[in-house]
C-alpha cells in the first residue's frame, strides 16, 4: 500500500493547524507523527484514514497500483485511539464478532486463539464494562492487530498499558510490521522509538 500526500493542509475557522505536507508513506514501513498536544497529530491521522477531508491539497491511496476511493478506504484501514470507546454492554465475544463483521480476520483467527494472543484467556463471556482499563486497551489493540488491513494508524497506543502490556504490544507489533503500513501519533518516545521515520507535525504549522 502507498499513501501519497501532496501539499496537504487543514484549518479550523481561520486558523491553520498545518500546511504544505507532501509525503509518500509505504507498506512495511513505520512512521511516527510527533508533536506537542494540540499540534494536529490526531487531525492528521484522521485525514490519513479518510475520516476528515483536508482543507487544501490531495491525498491518494494505492494498493497494487489500484487507486482506492476515499469512501472505501475504511475497508483497508484499521485505527485505534484511547478516546475510541468499546461497546461496554457487549461481552468480549460479542465485540469480537461485531468488529469482524466489518474487517477481515487475519489468519482466520478464532476467538479462543485471539484471547490467548491478547493474554485475556477465559474472558470471552466477560462484559467489557467489567474489564480493567488495561484489558480494554489490549482488546482494542488486539482487534486492529488481527484485522487483515494494509494500513494501521494508532494514536497514543500505549495509554493504560503497564510494563507487561507494553512488552506484549511490542511483541505483537513485530508480526504486524511485516506487511503493514503503520503510522503512530504520539509525543511519548517509548510509543514510537521503533518507527523508521519521524515526522514532526509542528514543522508544518
Amino acid at each position: 500500500m502507498l499513501v501519497s500526500l501532496h501539499n496537504i493542509g487543514k484549518k479550523y475557522n481561520k486558523e491553520w493547524v498545518f500546511r504544505d505536507i507532501s509525503l509518500d508513506l509505504e507498506i512495511s514501513h513505520s512512521y511516527a507523527i510527533i508533536g506537542k498536544n494540540g499540534s494536529g497529530k490526531s487531525t492528521f491521522a484522521s485525514i490519513i484514514t479518510g475520516k476528515k477531508i483536508p482543507t487544501e491539497g490531495d491525498i491518494a491511496w494505492n494498493i497494487d497500483k489500484k487507486n482506492i476511493p476515499a469512501d472505501e478506504i475504511y475497508q483497508y484501514c484499521s485505527f485505534t485511539a484511547p478516546y475510541m470507546n468499546l461497546i461496554e454492554e457487549f461481552s468480549v465475544q460479542e465485540m469480537f464478532d461485531f468488529h469482524f463483521r466489518f474487517k477481515k480476520k487475519k489468519e482466520n483467527i478464532t476467538i479462543h486463539r485471539f484471547l490467548e494472543r491478547i493474554e485475556l484467556p477465559n474472558k470471552a463471556h466477560t462484559f467489557i464494562k467489567h474489564l480493567s482499563t488495561g484489558m480494554k486497551q489490549k482488546l482494542t489493540l488486539g482487534l486492529v492487530f488481527f484485522s487483515q488491513t494494509p494500513l494501521l494508524v494508532m494514536d497514543e497506543p500505549l495509554s493504560n498499558l503497564d510494563e507487561s502490556g507494553i512488552r506484549w504490544f511490542l511483541r505483537e507489533l513485530e508480526y504486524k510490521k511485516k506487511d503493514t503500513l503503520i503510522i503512530v501519533c504520539s509525543n511519548t518516545f517509548i510509543e514510537y522509538n521503533w518507527c523508521k521515520k519521524e515526522i514532526n507535525i509542528e514543522l508544518f504549522a
